[in-house]
């Protein structure tokens, strides 16, 4: 079986029901046990019944979207759909199911590693005042230089750069509407993302002493199998700059284009993505030439062929942050 490259989804994925046609495979199972273990909240529940509002904020989201990611990857690979030497990638928080796929954490320690940074952006968020915006059709070039017109370079940053026709910024949410709105004025129309807090900018530097601690704590390994990250958009070299990466990378932009750009000049044209509902294969086809020629597919496409699995809902795309 030729590799893929496999992603993992991040906020902005969530749907009530989710997961709910991955809790067959014993380790699909262990993952949901784990995942309400070390959070302290019913995850299966929350992720199947709602309500939708507390499943979208940041504390709830991102334990959920990370125990569906892993749930649907473990299903995946009893049913051996997926070949051994697949490369590994996740946006924002899928990062930590890509980490635990290469080897790099165990379970136990992806779920310590996620709930802490989820109470630790929802602290933040509620101390702050921020919001974030997808930039449609626009490059991170183009924004940035909208920005620092403006004379807001530090206030606004750019949170995601998703692919070269979408980029994500984030700031404090009076300040950020007004870029918003410019951009809007300049034909580069903009969307607010349904989110609580403005990930990945300085306004979550506050949790970075607490988290960093947490996260020196862990016994991270060096991968096992091919993954690059969102800080770097490269292979870590060691496990102490693994560590690096996942702290820093609440305050600094997710450079999810050059990974994928990357991946794609490395003739890697075959992209799976995991999580609840597809967000990231539309960003792939962006990337040029390369991009719109590679093969997406959802891990519910695989998954609604096996024997077991009840018909996955409709999935509609939605923007990454």
């Amino acid at each position: 079986m030729d590799s893929w490259v496999v992603m993992f989804t991040g906020q902005g994925a969530q749907r009530v029901g989710m997961g709910s046609d991955v809790d067959e495979a014993a380790k699909s199972k262990a993952v949901w046990d784990c995942a309400c273990d070390i959070s302290g909240f019913d995850v299966r529940r929350m992720c199947w019944k709602g309500p939708m509002g507390k499943l979208s904020e940041t504390r709830y989201q991102q334990v959920a979207v990370t125990a569906v990611n892993l749930a649907s990857y473990y299903a995946l690979k009893a049913s051996r759909l997926l070949p051994e030497d697949s490369v590994f990638i996740g946006h924002s928080v899928g990062e930590y199911s890509a980490l635990h796929a290469s080897g790099a954490l165990d379970l136990e320690q992806t779920f310590k590693a996620v709930n802490a940074r989820a109470i630790g952006m929802q602290t933040q968020a509620e101390q702050t005042k921020g919001a974030m915006y997808a930039v449609k059709g626009g490059s991170i070039v183009q924004v940035n230089d909208v920005i620092d017109a403006m004379g807001l370079h530090g206030q606004v940053v750019i949170a995601n750069d998703n692919s070269p026709l979408q980029v994500v910024i984030a700031g404090n949410s009076g300040i950020v509407k007004q870029v918003g709105a410019e951009l809007s004025g300049r034909r580069l129309p903009t969307v607010r993302l349904a989110v609580n807090g403005a990930w990945h900018s300085p306004l979550m530097a506050g949790m970075l002493p607490e988290y960093g601690s947490l996260l020196r704590s862990l016994d991270i390994r060096m991968p096992s199998s091919q993954i690059l990250m969102n800080r770097s958009a490269q292979e870590p070299l060691s496990p102490q700059e693994i560590r690096d990466n996942l702290t820093y990378h609440v305050v600094e932009t997710v450079r999810w284009r050059e990974t994928v750009e990357k991946l794609l000049q490395r003739n890697k044209a075959r992209f799976l993505e995991v999580g609840p509902r597809k967000v990231l294969c539309a960003l792939v086809s962006d990337c040029g030439s390369l991009g719109s020629q590679a093969q997406t597919t959802h891990c519910s496409q695989m998954l609604r062929s096996l024997p077991s699995h009840l018909p996955a809902p409709r999935l509609q795309e939605a923007p990454a942050c």
